[in-house]
């Protein structure tokens, strides 16, 4: 049986990432049960979804440029998860 997240206490860190809509405040563990915890609640129900995610090389400097690019995706087909994609880009730039 696996964990049920909808009664996990919620971070201050998560609490001041969500008040100011800063996604820079967020830590990828926050970002990742709140998800849960809405997901567990019943509050996101998800047909589809693609998590995506950067790991610096070990011992590299700050550039993006040296980072390893990953994802997970669970969609019903490859064009829903190239859709998900290029809307969420979309969705950042006009911000």
């Amino acid at each position: 049986m696996s964990e049920d997240f909808s009664n996990y206490p919620t971070s201050l860190q998560e609490t001041k990432a969500d008040k100011a809509d800063d996604a820079t405040l967020w830590s990828p563990r926050d970002l990742l049960i709140s998800m849960l915890r809405d997901l567990d609640k019943g509050i996101i129900k998800p047909v589809d979804i693609l998590i995506c995610w950067s790991e610096k090389f070990e011992g590299e400097g700050e550039s993006p440029l040296l980072r390893s690019t990953r994802y997970r995706q669970s969609v019903t087909g490859t064009y829903i998860g190239m859709g998900l994609l290029e809307r969420v880009k979309y969705l950042i730039n006009a911000g």
